[in-house]
Order: structure tokens, then C-alpha cells, then sequence
């Protein structure tokens, strides 16, 4: 099924700067901006220009629009403006967020709420109105971080509490959009009633006020519930039901496109053409999807969305390969797919892939057909193991956010305890006493319990995160919240790959398939971790170890062959009994090759750890240029462990787009005499 391109489309609202009373319009150039930064004194206005220049440099220079709201803020304490205080404290929270460091954002965040909620009780008349408006878009902003890190309740209750002063006090524009978000939020849960109900109030809202790009991302939102009612329609074999919900999708976008054309958003207009075509294609009009898909990439491709591109050459590639034009399907999906590798889009690569097997296969080239089906089995290996990564991940932010909570409310409870018992000693001393007694006591023994329950889901945390990432870069990442890319410059890397895996794995049932491999792979697991080699990953059957990864060196090139001596000699004793028994049984192949790689985790939000580079592509060529119970390696390997273990020369050998390569095959230990 096509990928719809739009699914969340009206996010625009409640990000918008806190300190908008600047007299200094927010799209003014940088060099005016600095111009009047130069010319301000040590006053409120000199704030506001701090901030917007923050604001200004938050999409492009983070480091530097840190600085200047810091710069902000300690000028705000200097003179003691409290509203400038708690607005840099929001701007501070807002370079955060975009920073990805949530739970930063959200300290600064509850500090801007703090100095709001001061305000509040204790300001003028003549500034409450604009407090309160502070106040709603810090509590948008918490809201965005409670999603982000997929807490729906927290997000949902922060947006309720801002479009209660939305109401108040008559803010439609940031009524609409939060009301949106809230949609947004229940159609990412599945609850589409609920979803709906809010995008109608919103669309209401928008229309009354005239607010048209809103319009045009709610139109978009509500368009994309229909299609998905029809899709699930189309599951259910309800064929009336889908159209008539196809029908009210289509309607929607097209409301939408139009007024996007009128405002000149053309980027959104872009999205939409492409869910247009997504309708018609599950209309089966395949015309009409072709040309609204042709629309889509030649805008995608005037203001430079790659993404937006490649999910359009992949819609195109579909389409045509369904109306057996086999030529233009290849045509459109291997461009889609170079530009999909050229963004790091694993769904976009696992994706074009299936469909170049498909199409393959529709073809005849069945040989074609397996490659493309490897690479997207690799895709879909890679992207699973960053998901799951993102969700240990999103776990522990979680896990922090109701450790920090939990102490925040126990030292509360603690500040009352105390008063409540200096009221008492002022009455009564000796009950007073006595009950304060009683109250530290509780309080300690619900104190010490937390702790230890703090401390038992941080260690399962811990032991989450070591299970994915090499031990110096989780703590990295614990310490700094991101982990740099390193490079290696002799790095041992090992391929091993079973033969003939899929004609054998038709003949198994897929319990005792599973079982093989996994009964393999948990011995490889014990050797490389016994010669202190780090597991890359498995791709289906192959699997993938370095030697050589940490700042000390982790393991040699010699320690590297010597874990694949075991390995060779595990399968070729599992070969034995299953041929004794007369049971058919993976033979293996292994490949070595050392040389320099880069390490590091993947994605833009972290966090599967993978390396790369030249050493990894002839690695595999090792593997792939060796034969049935073999372990061959590269000249390069060879040198380092010449004086270790017998070898015997191969030549000069062919290797799949790195051409003569000097190769060997190690065939044991050099016995030292005593």
C-alpha cells in the first residue's frame, strides 16, 4: 500500500517564540538584528533583541542561540525583570527541545510556569493579560515534550491547561491550534472518534477567524481519518463503506490544496496533491493517482524535500509496476531509492526495496528479486533495532521524568511535614513532638523504599542500554545525552554467513528454523564476547563482529581469528551429529578483513550502534569469496597474523566491485615448540 505523505501536518502554532511584544520583528535579517543588539543598552529591550536573535538561530546554529539566551537571561536577573527571566527561561527550554535534551527543556519550562504563576498572584492588572499568554505557550511547549517522549496523559493535560486561558482570554488563534494538537495526539493513538471531534472544533474555529494555513492543516488532518477508515473498510471487505470514506478523504484534501494555493503554501500543497494520488490509488484510479503523484515530486523538487521526493518515486514505482509497466516501476523506485540511501531513510530503503523484489520477481529475474529482498530484509533489521533502541530510550526519559517528579513531590511533602509540625510545637510541644517523630518516620521509610525502587529501574535501564551499545558508549551517552562518531584505524571486522540457508529453512517448520539460528548465534555470542569482540548486528543468517573498537583496542586481529577458529569448529561438530542422524544442517562461510572503519550510532534521535566504511564492504567480500566450512581473509589480515596461525595463499582472487584482491584461507595454529 502507498504510504500516505501527511499524516500530521498542523504542528506550527504552538512553537512560535514566547517573547513575541519584541518591537523587532522576528524576520528581520540577523545583521539588523545584531545592529540593534550593538546599539541596546542594559535594559528590557536589549532582552527581548537576546531572545529573538535565540529564536532566530535555533533553527540553524544551536550552540550559538544557546548563548545568547543565556545572555538573556543573565542580563533579565541584572536588572530584575521578572517577565524577562521567565521568558528566557522559555527560550532556554525551546533551544533545548530542538536540541533533543528533554529533560532540560522541561526544567526550564517548569521554571518559566513558576515565575508565570508569581506573576499571577502577585502582578498588575496591566500585565496579567499578556502573563497569562506567556503562561498558555509554555504549557503548549510542555506538551510538546510529554509527546515527544510518549507521554500522552502529560501532554494532553498540558494542552487542556492552556486552552482553558485560551478561552479565558480570548486567544482564538492558539485555541484552534492547541485544540488541533490535542486531535493530533489521539489520531497518533489509534481514536479516531476523539481525534475528529477536536479537528472539527478546530476547523470551526479557523474558519470563523478567518485563519487559513490552519484551515488547510485541518482539512489535511480530517481527510487523513477518512482514509484510514476506509483503508481499515477495505480490510473488513466493506467495499461501499471504503468509498464513501475515500470519497469524504479526498474531498477534504482538496479543500485543502485549494486554500493552500490562495495562501501560497506550496509545500503543503505538495503533501496534499500526494495524498490525493494515495486516494485514487486505493480507488483504484490509477490515472489520476499517476498525475497527482507527478504534481507532487515536480513541487517536492523545486523547494528540495527529499523525502517528500523519494516517498513520491516510491508511490510512482508502485503504480506502475501494478499496471505491469515494468520499465518505468524500475525507473522510479531505484531513483527513489538512491535518493532514500542519500537522506539515511531506512523505512524509505526497507520499502523501495520490497518493491523492486516484487517487481523482480513479476519480471522473471529472480536472482534480482533475492537481492532486493536481502536489502530490504537488512532495512528492516536495522530500523527495528533503532526502534527498539528509541523505546529502551524513550523508557528511561520516562523512568527520569517520574524519578524527578517523585522527588520533587517527597521534598514537598517533607516542607509540609516540617510546617505543619512548627504550627503543632507552637500549640501543643510534646504531642507535637511526637507526631512530628511519627511523620519522619513514614516519611524516611516511603523515602528509602522509592530510592530502591529508583535504583532497581535505573539498573534494568542500564542493563537495557549495555545490551544494544558497546559499554563506553552508553556511558557516554548517559554523561553527555549524545555520543560521537570515532575513528578506528585497526578494526577487525568478521562476516560469517550460512550456505544454502533458504533452500534448508524451506524444509523447516518456522519454530525449529528460529530455534537453529538461535541456538548458532547464542554460541557465536559466547565466543566473540569471550575474546572481548564487539557484535555488530545479525542480518537474517549473517552475522557481524569487530575486533578493535574502543579507545584501548578491544580485541586483536589474531584474537579475531581465533574466535572464528571456534566458531568454525562449532558448526563443523553441529554438522557432523546431523549428518549421523541424517538431518540436513547449515554449513558456514567466514570472511575477515582489517582495516580503518568509523563507529558511531544511527538515526538523527539515536540509537543503534553500527559501523562503516570501505573495511566493512571488503569484509563481507570475504566472506561472500569464501568457501563451504572455510575462513577466509585479506592480505591485509594476513600480515598481522602471519606468525600466529597457518595459512595457506589463494591468489589473487575477484571480489564483487574491488577487484584482485590477495586472499587465504587459515587452516590452523602455529605449534610452538617448547
Amino acid at each position: 500500500m502507498i504510504r500516505i505523505n501527511n499524516l500530521i501536518s498542523s504542528f506550527f502554532v504552538s512553537l512560535i517564540l514566547l517573547s513575541s511584544y519584541n518591537s523587532i520583528a522576528v524576520d528581520n535579517k540577523m545583521d539588523s538584528l545584531r545592529t540593534a543588539l550593538s546599539k541596546s543598552r542594559e535594559d528590557t529591550n536589549k532582552v527581548k533583541t537576546l531572545n529573538t536573535i535565540s529564536w532566530e538561530l535555533s533553527y540553524t546554529d544551536l550552540d550559538s542561540a544557546n548563548q545568547y539566551c543565556y545572555q538573556a537571561l543573565e542580563l533579565s536577573k541584572k536588572i530584575n525583570w521578572a517577565r524577562g527571566t521567565g521568558a528566557s527561561y522559555h527560550q532556554i527550554a525551546w533551544v533545548n527541545y530542538q536540541k533533543g535534551d528533554y529533560f532540560k527543556s522541561l526544567e526550564f519550562n517548569q521554571r518559566a510556569l513558576a515565575i508565570w504563576d508569581s506573576m499571577l498572584h502577585h502582578g498588575g492588572a496591566g500585565v496579567l493579560s499578556q502573563v497569562k499568554n506567556s503562561k498558555l505557550k509554555t504549557l503548549n511547549n510542555c506538551g510538546l515534550v510529554y509527546w515527544n517522549i510518549g507521554d500522552y496523559p502529560k501532554a494532553i493535560n498540558n494542552f487542556f491547561d492552556a486552552l482553558k486561558i485560551e478561552e479565558e482570554i480570548s486567544n482564538t488563534q492558539m485555541e484552534a491550534n492547541t485544540l488541533n494538537n490535542i486531535g493530533l495526539i489521539y489520531l497518533e493513538q489509534g481514536d479516531n472518534p476523539k481525534a475528529m471531534d477536536y479537528f472539527t472544533q478546530a476547523l470551526r474555529l479557523a474558519q470563523k477567524q478567518g485563519y487559513k494555513l490552519l484551515e488547510a492543516n485541518t482539512l489535511s488532518n480530517i481527510g487523513t481519518i477518512y482514509y484510514k477508515q476506509g483503508e481499515k473498510n477495505v480490510s473488513a471487505k466493506n467495499s461501499s463503506g471504503s468509498t464513501k470514506e475515500f470519497t469524504a478523504a479526498l474531498e477534504n484534501f482538496l479543500k485543502s490544496i485549494h486554500i493552500r494555493e490562495e495562501i501560497g503554501d506550496d509545500q503543503g500543497k505538495a503533501m496534499d496533491l500526494g495524498n490525493v494520488g494515495s486516494v485514487y490509488f486505493s480507488l483504484h484510479d490509477y490515472p489520476n493517482a499517476i498525475e497527482y503523484d507527478k504534481q507532487t515530486l515536480k513541487l517536492a523538487e523545486e523547494f528540495g524535500d527529499k523525502q517528500l521526493q523519494s516517498n513520491t518515486l516510491e508511490n510512482l514505482g508502485s503504480l506502475y509496476t501494478t499496471l505491469n509497466d515494468y520499465r518505468l516501476g524500475e525507473k522510479y523506485l531505484l531513483e527513489g531509492l538512491k535518493l532514500s540511501d542519500s537522506i539515511g531513510d531506512l523505512q524509505g530503503r526497507a520499502e523501495i526495496n520490497q518493491y523492486l523484489s516484487e517487481l523482480y520477481s513479476r519480471m522473471g529475474n529472480y536472482r534480482k528479486s533475492l537481492e532486493s529482498y536481502k536489502a530490504a530484509e537488512i532495512a528492516k533489521d536495522s530500523l527495528f533495532n533503532m526502534n527498539k533502541a528509541n523505546e529502551i530510550t524513550r523508557k528511561e526519559m520516562n523512568f527520569e521524568f517520574d524519578k524527578k517528579e517523585a522527588k520533587a513531590k517527597a521534598e514537598q511533602e517533607q516542607k509540609e511535614a516540617l510546617a505543619k509540625k512548627e504550627i503543632q510545637r507552637q500549640k501543643f510541644i510534646r504531642n507535637t513532638f511526637i507526631s512530628g517523630f511519627i511523620i519522619v518516620l513514614l516519611f524516611a521509610f516511603v523515602f528509602f523504599k522509592q530510592r530502591n525502587k529508583i535504583k532497581l529501574g535505573k539498573k534494568h535501564s542500564d542493563e537495557l542500554l549495555l545490551n544494544i551499545l558497546p559499554a563506553e558508549v552508553a556511558e557516554e551517552l548517559k554523561a553527555k545525552g549524545s555520543a560521537e562518531a570515532k575513528q578506528f584505524n585497526e578494526v577487525t571486522v568478521m562476516f560469517t554467513d550460512f550456505k544454502n540457508f533458504t533452500s534448508i529453512s524451506e524444509k523447516l517448520s518456522p519454530t525449529e528454523l528460529v530455534a537453529e539460528i538461535d541456538y548458532c548465534f547464542k554460541a557465536f555470542d559466547l565466543i566473540v564476547a569471550k575474546y572481548k569482540i564487539e557484535k555488530i548486528k545479525t542480518i537474517g543468517d549473517s552475522y557481524m563482529a569487530a575486533g578493535g573498537l574502543t579507545d584501548t583496542g578491544n580485541a586483536k586481529a589474531s584474537e579475531v581469528i581465533q574466535a572464528a577458529l571456534e566458531i568454525q569448529d562449532f558448526i563443523n561438530k553441529m554438522v557432523e551429529q546431523k549428518r549421523m542422524k541424517g538431518k540436513e544442517q547449515f554449513e558456514i562461510r567466514i570472511g575477515i578483513h582489517t582495516g580503518p572503519v568509523v563507529a558511531g550510532i544511527v538515526g538523527i534521535k539515536k540509537f543503534a550502534y553500527d559501523i562503516w566504511g570501505d573495511t566493512v564492504n571488503i569484509a563481507s567480500r570475504m566472506e561472500s569469496s569464501s568457501e563451504t566450512g572455510k575462513i577466509n581473509i585479506s592480505g591485509s589480515t594476513f600480515e598481522l597474523i602471519k606468525d600466529h596461525f597457518i595459512c595457506k595463499y589463494r591468489g589473487k582472487v575477484e571480489a564483487k566491485n574491488k577487484g584482485l584482491i590477495d586472499m587465504y584461507f587459515v587452516e590452523g595454529v602455529v605449534q610452538r615448540s617448547a
